[in-house]
């Protein structure tokens, strides 16, 4: 989805949450990701919202004066649609040459015709994206009369409403911003949590009003599903149920977080009934995963958690003793240099980050 191409020596990674937008320049220093400047403002700003005029000026100034207050130096931006905005699947082709393969263009017209029949909106209405995920040789017996074998072809097809990416590029530039590329949300993940991992991992990313669960394996993200339950969902209940404000209710979650023997407290209770949901929908996911045939008998092998939830005190140790897997706290900042007093708050903050920074190393890695 290339809106805007150049070769600057900076870039930024833009998430534009629901809950907040989070900013981070990184400079490509030989292939190599440094860290120029980042910023996040808390204000609820839902882009999915409304037709294409609606708060676009209000988000594009939000977005102008984050980048002033990080002192941004570059102008061009990739940023990433929200995964319960994007549809995706993996399509299977059957009659695919080491011709077609070797000029993937040819493939277009039966990749549309195929992601027709499983997409819920019309082709018209959306852009659609595409990765081969693999090839397999097929019999023999398939092999055409320029004895070229035919193959079975994988593709990931993702897909998102024209209206929307529209949107998107009136934002950027009302903000004054180059707009280079949107992509999906997962594969910021995997750039910045899972890198030239080729093991099967689970992300969790718990935002402010959805938790987003994608399975990935070998750097593809096979499974992605959305739920609507988020860090924000949490504090509303602690508030509603013990009489409190919400900054209070966000202090307490983060003070009491998870018990890990079970809940004693009203608040502990609250949590665990609110995170439950999650924990099925990753149940869910994992059995969708075990089901696909293609994949042969495999296992997930860890869990990493982001989002601004994701530093839940014993949340990791739950899910853990839960699914009976290891489980982390992402760390996004793993594979880009920075000077290391800023570590403290660089580890702090790092979960919230996952996407903006896998975002801007896009084009550095």
């Amino acid at each position: 989805m290339a809106v805007f191409k150049s070769e600057p020596q900076s870039f930024l990674g833009i998430d534009l949450g629901v809950g907040s937008i989070k900013v981070v320049e990184l400079k490509n220093e030989n292939k190599r990701a440094r860290l120029a400047t980042y910023a996040f403002t808390e204000q609820i700003v839902d882009i999915t919202k409304g037709d294409i005029s609606e708060n676009k000026q209000e988000i594009a100034e939000l977005l102008k004066k984050i980048c002033a207050k990080a002192k941004t130096k570059s102008t061009v931006a990739i940023t990433a649609i929200p995964l319960s905005e994007v549809f995706s699947a993996i399509i299977s082709l059957s009659e695919v040459t080491k011709k077609d393969l070797a000029s993937p263009k040819t493939l277009v017209p039966q990749i549309e015709r195929e992601a027709a029949k499983i997409l819920p909106v019309p082709l018209a209405d959306l852009v659609i994206d595409w990765k081969i995920v693999d090839a397999k040789e097929k019999d023999k017996a398939d092999e055409t009369e320029e004895g070229e074998g035919k193959q079975n072809v994988r593709i990931l097809v993702t897909a998102a409403p024209k209206v929307l990416i529209k949107k998107y590029m009136e934002i950027f530039r009302l903000a004054n911003l180059n707009l280079m590329s949107l992509e999906t949300e997962a594969f910021a993940l995997i750039r910045s949590l899972v890198g030239n991992d080729k093991s099967t991992i689970a992300i969790i990313d718990i935002g402010a009003t959805k938790t987003n669960i994608t399975i990935v394996d070998k750097g593809i993200p096979f499974i992605t599903r959305s739920i609507n339950v988020g860090g924000k969902i949490i504090s509303e209940a602690l508030s509603k149920n013990l009489g409190i404000s919400e900054e209070q209710a966000e202090q307490l979650k983060a003070d009491i977080g998870l018990p890990l023997e079970g809940g004693n407290g009203n608040a502990a209770r609250i949590i665990e009934s609110l995170l439950a949901p999650i924990i099925s929908e990753v149940k869910y996911c994992f059995g969708l995963f075990f089901a696909d045939n293609n994949m042969g008998k495999k296992d997930i092998d860890k869990i990493i958690l982001c989002g601004g939830s994701a530093s839940l005190p014993n949340l990791a140790e739950n899910i853990s003793k839960i699914l009976n897997l290891r489980v982390y706290v992402g760390d996004p900042w793993a594979r880009v240099l920075f000077p290391q007093e800023l570590k403290p708050v660089l580890d702090e903050i790092g979960p919230r980050f996952a996407v903006a920074v896998g975002l801007a190393m896009r084009e550095i890695e």
